[in-house]
């Protein structure tokens, strides 16, 4: 929970920000760990309650296909309404005035008969579907019907198609988070949805389906359902951006969806410009709240001002950059990420260092991170490119790297990467390659008076494009990267 102490005034932004409900956000901005510390305050409060519905566990094209070969025709967006809503029940249900209440019961009973379908998991949804079929039982939502609503309830079968429930399930929310239970009136809910990039070729037609239905079924229940009835209650979807750039191109009201109701992490600080160190004063202050807290585990000394000093040399002895703090010159190393940190300092657990960290030390963990950041990036390209076109692609960074060395600019040309991107790449279009790669940080431009520019270091007023007319340059990681990939 590290990440999320600093993101108070995010999680107040989106609670106040009624119609935003995508949180966007590179791989390893913090935005499953900023759920997780919301479900942590949730669990201490009597008010607010909060779940996760993960993809790595819920697979739900897999559910669509598993009923189809069993003689099922599943809508995926009528199984996303139905996950919706009766995990939205369910929390409310979590409540202990309402599990105190009798007149809940059977709604209680409800949940529990047909848990199969809500608290869904790939590994067992199989054999509930071939035993039951995608029918659920009614019986003790018709007697809840009969106690607490104002109408009969129409469906005279036992068990019917869970999507036939859609209806009956929204007037049932929408009565009792409506509630005259004093508790009720005051309470919180909200449904992350997690997992959204584990994903194995983007391309898929179904998958895009898939998570478009979820971006539209959400928008719909937020707020033509929640938001129009005044309930305290909130889908929230967790997205890398990479993913959400490439949704919005496909469909014609896609791109209004992310521009309307997305909103992102980022932790870059832009608005500072005194000293470098405060272009991320919140990443520096999750990490002092980290070290101090690992420092103190220890029984180890530690500057309780500013922890970093204790880690870490500041400045370092005998170096003649001492115009560039220690903090900084481990963050121009990485994306400006929490992830990144993480990953920077991991070894510190299996290895045994002397602290502070010397500019050695650091150099040494500068490769070990370089190695395992780079495994990370192939593993998010692999949404969008084949194994065969990563390999491909890493052997024209190392090339470009190697021009890179021998120039006297320190930067090569945008025709120059194009040459060497089509000389080592089948089947992949080196301009389209190189935006991608601007996009994700891994290049940047450079312009006649050696201004840097990476897509990842944007201010908030203004937005990085790649410029072909500018020179190009390797992220430093890709640098060092490159360099110890040659040397072995």
């Amino acid at each position: 929970y590290y990440y999320a102490f600093a993101l108070t005034d995010f999680f107040v932004f989106l609670s106040c920000a009624e119609e935003k409900f995508i949180i966007l956000g590179r791989k390893g901005s913090g935005k499953s760990a900023f759920a997780e510390y919301i479900c942590s305050i949730a669990a201490n409060q009597p008010n607010m309650f909060a779940r996760f519905i993960r993809k790595s566990e819920t697979n739900l094209e897999s559910i669509v296909q598993i009923g189809r070969d069993n003689g099922h025709n599943i809508e995926i967006e009528n199984l996303y309404t139905w996950l919706i809503l009766t995990n939205v029940l369910k929390l409310f249900s979590e409540n202990q005035a309402v599990q105190n209440h009798s007149d809940y019961k059977n709604l209680n009973k409800f949940l529990s008969k047909n848990s199969g379908f809500i608290d869904i998991r790939e590994s067992e949804i199989k054999e509930v579907v071939e035993q039951k079929g995608m029918e659920v039982h009614t019986e003790f939502l018709k007697r809840f019907f009969t106690a607490k609503m104002d109408r009969k309830f129409d469906i005279k079968q036992e068990k019917a198609p869970f999507y036939k429930l859609i209806p009956h399930l929204k007037e049932v929310l929408l009565k009792v988070l409506k509630s005259d239970i004093e508790v009720e009136n005051t309470n919180s809910y909200v449904l992350f949805f997690d997992d959204l990039d584990i994903i194995s070729n983007i391309n898929d037609e179904r998958t895009q389906n898939s998570l478009l239905s979820l971006i539209r079924v959400s928008k719909e229940i937020n707020n033509e359902f929640f938001a129009k009835n005044s309930l305290d209650s909130k889908v929230v979807l967790l997205l890398r951006d990479d993913i959400s750039k490439y949704l919005a191109s496909l469909a014609s009201d896609s791109s209004k969806l992310f521009s309307s109701y997305s909103t992102r992490i980022n932790w870059y600080q832009d608005e500072y410009h005194q000293n470098d160190d405060e272009l991320s004063l919140n990443i520096r202050r999750f990490l002092n709240k980290r070290i101090e807290y690992a420092l103190n585990e220890k029984d180890m000394s530690v500057d309780k001002t500013d922890p970093w000093k204790s880690l870490v040399e500041d400045p370092f002895n005998g170096s003649m950059d001492f115009h560039k703090s220690s903090f900084k010159y481990v963050l121009d190393h990485t994306f400006f990420r929490p992830r990144d940190l993480l990953l920077f300092f991991y070894p510190l657990s299996k290895y045994n260092y002397k602290f502070p960290l010397s500019k050695h030390d650091i150099n040494s963990l500068i490769g070990k991170y370089c190695a395992e950041v780079m495994k990370e990036l192939k593993n998010e390209l692999s949404c969008f490119y084949s194994k065969n076109q990563i390999g491909m692609i890493f052997n024209a960074i190392i090339e470009i790297n190697d021009n890179l060395k021998n120039s006297l600019e320190n930067y090569i040309s945008y025709s120059k990467c194009l040459e060497i991107i089509d000389r080592n790449c089948v089947d992949i279009s080196a301009s389209d390659l190189l935006e991608d790669m601007f996009n994700r940080g891994l290049i940047g431009n450079v312009n006649n008076n050696t201004h840097f520019f990476f897509k990842y270091r944007e201010p908030s007023h203004h937005t990085y494009n790649f410029n072909r007319e500018h020179g190009v340059i390797l992220h430093n990681s890709l640098k060092i990267y490159c360099e110890n990939t040659s040397s072995m």
